[in-house]
């Protein structure tokens, strides 16, 4: 997911997403140990939390843990659209002036 492409998640969690995208599914643990600079186990849950209020990520229970997955395949666009000129090219052509 490149940075900005998706409106609304701050750059901690399009890393999650990516991780989650990355492995298919991926419990707490899991995230924090695929992250750089990971911070604490309980800001990685409430970062997931977070994720699944935006409808971003969804969870099942395997015994004691949750197990998240992506709500949407990787590069749908958010039900908003994309951030202005995030994914697109802009074609220029010089103008010679006088």
């Amino acid at each position: 997911m490149p940075n900005g492409a998706v409106r609304g998640l701050s750059r901690r969690e399009r890393q999650i997403m990516d991780i989650v995208f990355a492995r298919g599914s991926a419990t707490a643990g899991e995230v924090l140990e695929a992250l750089p600079d990971p911070p604490s186990y309980s800001a990685v849950r409430a970062l997931l939390r977070v994720l699944e209020e935006k409808g971003r990520l969804t969870h099942r229970r395997d015994g004691a843990r949750y197990v998240y997955s992506a709500t949407e395949p990787h590069g749908v666009a958010a039900p908003d659209g994309p951030e202005p000129g995030a994914g697109y090219l802009l074609l220029v052509t010089p103008t010679v002036v006088k």
